[in-house]
């Protein structure tokens, strides 16, 4: 039977005492628990507990993480409070998910700080390529020398670069009721940053394009801060730097 379909039986005691366990459960309680079936009044034999685990998958890791529940408590408590700490606890999945990774031969500490690196914006990538939607809006801009850094007065300036070179475009797009971006062309969108901002935002604001429509290839982030081109969340982030020796240098917060 199941962990926790033994609930509540009695009678168990008069017919055996050995009890075999073929899966763990994240609490110790719910271990108690199946035992006190076989160990409780009427029982007349020795009640023996066998627990069958492996070296490999979730095994290793719930062995420990039991371990320190036992240790840290010596009464039973309650199985469901139990049940419930541990499935809303991130840290036992995230524990139990380097450890599988570790078993199967991954680089777990590489793939980590990969996922640091793209979380911070800093996992660097190269300029798109040559013949793609973000190369041609890329160039584009890159090529451009604009005389602002006022974001509006920005804006305009990227909407009569498309004009003049006849690049069909859309303005003030919106993607949801939170989410309004600058400029699309086809699956690529133009977002300005100018003056002061904040990066954490700024990443939260294109994971949030991301996660809103799934259709968009890449972005193209116009600003005078001296960001390099990076992917987040499997999305290429093209950056144009306007900066030159006319302008005021804006930056991150």
């Amino acid at each position: 039977m199941s962990l926790r379909s033994g609930a509540g039986i009695n009678g168990l005691q008069y017919v055996c005492s050995y009890a075999v366990f073929g899966e763990l459960d994240w609490s110790p309680g719910i271990h108690e628990q199946c035992i006190g079936r076989l160990w409780r009044d009427g029982q007349k034999e020795q009640v023996t507990a066998a627990f069958i685990t492996i070296d490999d998958g979730a095994d290793p890791m719930m062995k420990r993480v039991i371990g320190d529940k036992a240790t840290q408590s010596s009464k039973i408590m309650s199985p469901e409070a139990e049940i419930l700490a541990a499935v809303s606890d991130e840290q036992h999945i995230y524990s139990m998910a380097k450890e599988w990774l570790r078993s199967k031969g991954a680089d777990v500490d590489a793939i980590i700080a990969t996922h640091e690196q793209e979380e911070r914006g800093e996992l660097f990538i190269d300029p798109p390529a040559q013949g793609t939607e973000a190369h041609t809006v890329w160039t584009l801009l890159k090529n451009k020398i604009f005389s602002t850094t006022i974001e509006r007065e920005l804006q305009h300036e990227i909407a009569v670069a498309f004009t003049t070179a006849g690049l069909a475009h859309e303005r003030e797009v919106i993607l949801s009721e939170q989410s309004r971006v600058d400029f699309r062309v086809g699956n690529v969108l133009i977002e300005c940053k100018a003056g002061k901002f904040s990066k954490t935002e700024m990443l939260k604001q294109i994971r949030r394009y991301r996660y809103e429509d799934k259709s968009v290839a890449a972005l193209v982030l116009v600003t005078p801060a001296p960001l390099r081109h990076f992917t987040l969340e499997g999305l290429p982030v093209y950056t144009v730097n306007i900066t030159n020796n006319s302008l005021m240098v804006g930056g991150l917060s």
